[in-house]
């Protein structure tokens, strides 16, 4: 029974690099086997997460990013912060706004409307601002997964039921800011709903001055340059508050964020390839086609960042030079 059970840990240890299984793959299955219940005949669940946890960091520092896992919560709460943000931004501007004053559906022809809101959007922010609420139990990563899955369906649902719903302008940074959200750290935090609360003070106000007729979404895609300008500058700062402490994390956050970033600024940079200054939203073509190059440069980007970090690793260490008169 402990032999098959040492054989399908050893499967499992496949995850791992393979210097570092010959280094210490027998000590890492002993140690499992020991903690082992008897007549255990398959490796539990949790064993099974933690060996692909723990090959993943092993494959990371590997490749140069030692300082990534780690630099992961960090990025994950200013993620779910800044989509905190702009879901009560949304929901403020357009979501609670689609009934004009004479009482008229005023949603976008040909759509219909999502009952007394603009679209099936209002599920998306109200699922992002759950995920923050949960943030401060430190149970965020079930809801953020949720809310992650709503802004991916809302798109297609919305459509087979032929209704309106958010641009993909503000789909696409909110969808790669809630894929680095999943990383949210277990502890506590109440950063996202503070900020969520403090965004929710600006636009409430502001929403009993300002009125949409008909309620729509692209009169407020400008509010993407001031989210990528906030997301730029808690970059900056987490960047240089680590590099100061010596943290190895340093820039691992802004890396990882990067790609976000970017997507916030999609739409602005489509526009400025095409030449095109007399709309305030790009082209479907242009968007999709600017998407590619986005996440190409990314990508393009963590590679050549990994590859130095590899470098340098491999470099030999100067020894001292011996000087006139050593023994």
């Amino acid at each position: 029974m402990t032999g098959r059970l040492e054989r399908r840990y050893r499967m499992l240890l496949r995850v791992y690099p393979a210097a570092y299984r010959a280094e210490r793959g027998q000590e890492i299955i002993d140690t499992y086997l020991d903690l082992a219940a008897p007549g255990r005949r398959w490796p539990s669940p949790a064993d099974a997460a933690d060996l692909a946890r723990g090959g993943l960091r092993q494959h990371l520092r590997a490749a140069g990013a030692s300082g990534l896992t780690t630099a992961l919560p960090i990025a994950a709460t200013i993620a779910l912060t800044l989509n905190t943000a702009m879901a009560v931004c949304w929901f403020a501007f357009v979501e609670s706004t689609q009934v004009d004053s004479s009482g008229f559906d005023s949603a976008p022809p040909p759509y219909r409307s999502f009952g007394p809101f603009l679209s099936p959007g209002v599920v998306v922010w109200a699922c992002w601002a759950l995920a923050a609420l949960a943030a401060i139990a430190g149970r965020a990563r079930p809801l953020v997964a949720l809310a992650l899955a709503a802004t991916v369906l809302v798109a297609p649902v919305s459509a087979a039921l032929h209704l309106a719903r958010p641009p993909l302008m503000i789909l696409l940074p909110m969808t790669a800011l809630g894929l680095v959200a999943l990383a949210m750290p277990r502890r506590r935090s109440v950063t996202p709903a503070v900020v969520g609360l403090a965004s929710a003070a600006y636009t409430w106000p502001a929403m009993f001055t300002l009125s949409y007729s008909p309620a729509e979404y692209y009169p407020t895609v400008g509010l993407l340059l001031p989210a990528a300008a906030v997301l730029g500058l808690a970059n900056l700062g987490v960047g240089i508050t680590l590099a100061v402490r010596g943290d190895r994390r340093a820039w691992w956050p802004t890396l990882i964020l990067l790609g976000p970033l970017l997507l916030l600024l999609v739409n602005e940079l489509a526009l400025l390839a095409t030449l095109n200054n007399r709309s305030t939203h790009a082209s479907m073509p242009s968007l999709i086609a600017m998407t590619v190059a986005v996440l190409s440069l990314t990508a393009l980007v963590l590679l050549v960042t990994l590859h130095a970090r590899r470098r340098l690793r491999s470099r030999p260490t100067p020894r001292a030079i011996d000087g006139p008169g050593t023994v």
